[in-house]
């Protein structure tokens, strides 16, 4: 396949950020993008706006319509990112605006579609390692290898091809997004209706009277270890997973334990801006400040205890008390009034309530995996849009 450099068929502009300390230079008509507008895919406006003066007083500079725009740097998923600029804006230095030297011969929209493609390229290109946050530059940009451009008739096809295809893709895409949020609701709206509204016959009760609370205390930092020596040290939030009834799996441990748990008891978290959420105990553990146990008395299934108390996390997250951030004291969880039904019955309700969760999980499963099918499509049709076969 023939290529050409990006910089031998672009020109390349980027911007800059008029002085903080002048406010004269903020708040005008001129539109000012900066690195988190970049999402936006096509964009039409922004929320920066700077005044006449700012633009003269700065490296700022207004930019061409239907450039190419892609993200220098940025947290998370920022860098490389592109976008296609619809409006007149200036933006800040860690944008960089690309467009053809000759808008005759090639069409901002290919240069678009074929960077799109190849993200995941652009960012190694500035040592992606997981540790290294190096941004790209125009050093790089320009010299990134682009397949020569066919007859501008062929560009255009190639673009309505990809307009159509992705806005299909997209559209099917946050339809299965949707579809996966809701299949997340389906187990929590069923288990708040039955707190909030139990049948008639289940009887209300104080968690105290069903289960035993005990909360933790951490040893002394002197008998930790990660060698597996003592027990599991299960110490505030660091420990929950996302999902409320997983196994907790601690790597550090505690050879002088002080308060302890047993395995499938609940674990809460009491302290901090996890409070409410809950886990289930591997195996005996020590617990550590910020948590507690709830273990079920003689008669009442601990499985439902897990799930009822699950379904309470933000009810106990809004009665913590502090200055900073929520503690919830023993008094506050012995006082946690619950509706159960009867023992019979409790087994029962716990593996029905267990199926809807297993369930809603296997549904957000499968949409997970369909959208991603959906976004690797786009991917393997922009490679091949652009392959030797396409590009001559």
């Amino acid at each position: 396949m023939k290529t050409v450099k990006l910089g031998d068929i672009c020109n390349l502009m980027t911007g800059g950020t008029p002085s903080r300390s002048n406010k004269e230079y903020f708040g005008g008509d001129i539109k000012w993008l900066v690195s988190g507008d970049i999402h936006k895919s096509q964009i039409y406006d922004c929320e920066g706006r700077i005044t006449e003066l700012g633009l003269k007083n700065s490296n700022a500079r207004l930019l061409p319509i239907n450039s190419v725009m892609i993200a220098l740097n940025g947290q998370g998923k920022t860098r490389a990112t592109v976008a296609m600029l619809r409006t007149e804006a200036t933006c800040n230095q860690s944008l960089v605006s690309i467009y053809p030297k000759d808008d005759s011969e090639v069409l901002p929209e290919y240069i678009y579609w074929n960077l799109k493609g190849r993200y995941e390229e652009m960012r190694k290109m500035t040592g992606d390692s997981g540790n290294d946050r190096r941004g790209l530059n125009m050093i790089l940009l320009r010299n990134i290898d682009i397949p020569k451009p066919p007859a501008i008739d062929e560009q255009r096809r190639i673009v309505e091809r990809l307009d159509a295809a992705f806005e299909k893709i997209d559209r099917a895409i946050e339809l299965t997004d949707e579809n996966g949020k809701k299949a997340a609701s389906l187990f929590e709206v069923s288990l708040q209706n039955l707190i909030s509204r139990p049948p008639a016959e289940w009887t209300k009760q104080t968690l105290k009277d069903i289960a035993v609370v005990t909360m933790g205390q951490s040893p002394a930092g002197s008998t930790y270890n990660n060698n597996g020596d003592g027990l599991p040290l299960i110490n505030g939030p660091v420990e929950f997973g996302p999902s409320q009834f997983s196994k907790t799996r601690v790597t550090k441990y505690t050879n002088k334990p002080t308060k302890l748990c047993k395995e499938d008891e609940l674990i809460l978290c009491v302290r901090g801006s996890t409070t409410g959420r809950t886990n289930v105990a591997l195996g005996n553990a020590c617990l550590g400040r910020g948590v507690a146990s709830i273990r079920a008395k003689d008669g009442v299934d601990q499985k439902l205890i897990n799930i009822l108390i699950s379904g309470l996390r933000n009810y106990i997250y809004s009665i913590g008390t502090g200055a900073t951030f929520p503690n919830v004291s023993s008094n506050q969880l012995n006082d946690l009034e619950i509706a159960i039904p009867e023992k019979l019955d409790q087994r029962k309700l716990a593996s029905n309530l267990f199926d809807k969760y297993e369930k809603s999980l296997e549904l957000q499963s499968l949409y997970n995996k369909k959208s991603k099918i959906l976004r690797k499509l786009k991917q393997s049709m922009l490679a091949e849009s652009f392959s030797e076969s396409d590009v001559k």
